[in-house]
């Protein structure tokens, strides 16, 4: 969330340009809307970035990764399941 005086924006920013443009919007001019963007973007949190679970949002998209890590850690624990099988049933 931005707060300009008494204005108020909620957004998810992805970048440094696009907190410039909220802040255009809210009244402030580019060239000082740009310096507070860079200034403002590199101190935010780390996790800024992770997305957040939504109400009946699927589980794999709450956890923030990609469909392909969900993917390939799901088969890496299947792949071990099957060869502890294949072990045990051996000894």
């Amino acid at each position: 969330m931005v707060a300009l005086g008494s204005r108020t924006e909620q957004r998810q920013i992805h970048s440094r340009r696009e907190l410039a443009a909220v802040l255009v919007a809210l009244g402030l001019p580019s060239d000082e809307a740009r310096r507070h963007a860079e200034a403002l973007f590199s101190k935010r949190p780390g996790d800024a970035a992770l997305e957040s679970a939504r109400p009946r949002q699927e589980l794999w998209r709450a956890t923030g990764l990609p469909a392909w890590a969900i993917l390939a850690i799901l088969a890496g624990i299947v792949l071990l399941y099957v060869l502890a099988r294949i072990y045990f049933h051996r000894h």
